[in-house]
């Protein structure tokens, strides 16, 4: 495969230290994951009364996600860290994800690719209002601020519902027509269907198990809540990471005097991954430059 070379404020010269991008997709599924699981599991050891009370004062033993995570420390401390430091990258991705897929459109020609645009425009805005809620949530606790935390949360929900149905329309177009021959692209949306499928059918029961608990007060049923939340949390995480893990896998993070960057090391779905070529490469390369300023740039050229 022959690509042509990237920008020359992304040269070999300029930076010395390179970490592919797939390892941070894993670190920030670690990050986000272990840090909730972390979090649960110190509200259960030593704040097990108070985590599980209710106003229905039934037993219970999984508290709310809200619960776990902001009405102790160092519950609280622990969470605002790990999605502090996760973040930068999944912001990052974002944007990355937006140009990936504004370089690789639908198939000329295609009818989906008249509305490809405007669709990963608006998913990318869709993601940002779902970070921008996450932040709001975590860093405004339910005894902080409790409108503020309400509406950060039921808007975080909405657009994060929003994102993945998008997200996966947009990657349906992108991959039309070339699905059949290309491993990378058919795993890629497995994970997707999978995450969305989890992720409904657990608002869906956990909606229904939170009005089943205000309505009746039944003993435990505020646990299932619990853990339907959990895996709702899971399912973003993960759907999120996976579209990082795969879409944007031919990439690596670059560190040097020059600044930070992002830049192309080969192996994308669009190039085949497996050895299963379809005919083009792109690169989608990102600097943060010294001065703070960032610079997203798109090439495209044709395989011999």
């Amino acid at each position: 495969m022959d690509c042509s070379p990237a920008p020359s404020y992304l040269s070999r010269t300029s930076f010395q230290m390179r970490v592919p991008w797939r390892f941070l997709c894993f670190l920030e599924v670690v990050v986000m994951l272990g840090g909730l699981i972390s979090c649960i599991g110190m509200s259960i050891w030593k704040d097990f009364d108070s985590v599980n009370a209710t106003h229905c004062r039934v037993p219970n033993v999984f508290p709310s996600v809200s619960a776990a995570v902001s009405d102790h420390e160092p519950q609280r401390t622990v969470w605002r860290a790990c999605v502090a430091l996760c973040a930068p990258i999944r912001l990052l991705s974002a944007f990355l994800l937006h140009r990936y897929y504004t370089v690789h459109r639908a198939p000329a020609g295609s009818p989906s690719n008249r509305w490809f645009g405007l669709l990963n425009t608006c998913v990318l805005v869709m993601f940002l209002v779902e970070e921008q809620c996450l932040l709001g949530l975590t860093f405004v606790g339910s005894t902080d601020n409790y409108t503020v935390h309400k509406y950060s949360f039921g808007v975080f929900i909405i657009f994060a519902s929003l994102h993945m149905l998008g997200s996966t329309a947009v990657f349906r177009w992108h991959a039309e027509g070339r699905i059949d021959k290309n491993a990378v692209l058919r795993t890629s949306l497995a994970w997707k269907r999978n995450c969305t499928v989890l992720y409904f059918l657990c608002f869906v029961f956990g909606a229904y198990s939170f009005w089943r608990h205000n309505t009746y007060c039944e003993p435990y049923v505020y646990s299932v809540f619990g853990l339907l939340e959990y895996t709702i949390i899971a399912a973003i995480v993960l759907y999120e990471g996976s579209s990082d893990y795969f879409e944007l896998g031919h990439l690596a993070t670059a560190c040097g005097p020059g600044g930070f960057g992002v830049c192309e090391v080969g192996g994308g779905s669009w190039s085949g991954g497996h050895g299963e070529q379809d005919g083009a490469c792109r690169s989608c390369t990102a600097t943060i430059h010294r001065n703070g300023s960032l610079r997203l740039s798109a090439t495209r050229t044709y395989l011999s």
